[in-house]
């Protein structure tokens, strides 16, 4: 069980380092084996995370630092991840969330049991050991579109998805099967997380 959350700005208010912090401890409880973030500016994609409990995560110099050159007033979107290890150990930061090599930074809560098989089917190239990695293979090569939709159907097993795509401001993508996303809003921003309480 891991535990995914986000912010997307839909008005002036920008996103505050006090709500992201609040979001990643308030689901440290779903997995305290690495957090993440992952903060889209008009297109371009940045991440920081590490293998450490969220309450450490957030109170690290790292993480100011990371807030302080990349979150801005006119971020777009930023994705939120605390991770309970499955496939893939934590000590490689390669299979912590966010993942993102190429084009698209996802977040995943959830277990898919034929990643292995669907990127040797679809001739996807790995980028970590973790089974949440075919989602990134799968967008990266197919994008936020209805074919991208269509080949995430080839998973089996459960899942919860947040990602965002460099080269498209403001875009995000969230889809779930069988594991929760919470929807919430105000007048200026969307929040969705895996637990009601976290928002």
């Amino acid at each position: 069980m891991c535990g995914l959350a986000g912010i997307k700005r839909m008005g002036i208010d920008p996103i505050t380092p006090e709500e992201i912090k609040i979001l990643l401890c308030s689901l440290e409880h779903r997995g305290s084996h690495a957090t993440g973030i992952a903060i889209e500016n008009n297109g371009e994609i940045a991440v920081l995370k590490k293998d450490v409990p969220a309450w450490s995560f957030t109170a690290s110099e790292a993480c100011a630092a990371f807030l302080r050159d990349f979150l801005h007033e006119d971020t777009n979107t930023v994705l939120l991840h605390t991770r309970a290890a499955t496939k893939g150990v934590p000590y490689k930061n390669d299979n912590n969330h966010p993942i993102f090599r190429d084009n698209v930074a996802i977040v995943h809560n959830g277990g898919i049991r034929n990643d292995d098989t669907l990127f040797k089917d679809m001739s996807l190239e790995r980028n970590c050991e973790t089974d949440s990695d075919i989602i990134r293979g799968i967008l990266d090569s197919n994008g936020l579109t209805h074919k991208g939709v269509r080949e995430l159907n080839k998973m089996q097993g459960s899942a919860a998805i947040a990602a965002v795509k460099t080269g498209e401001p403001g875009s995000l993508f969230l889809a779930r099967s069988g594991n929760p996303i919470i929807l919430g809003s105000t007048e200026t921003k969307f929040y969705w997380a895996s637990e009601l309480s976290a928002i």
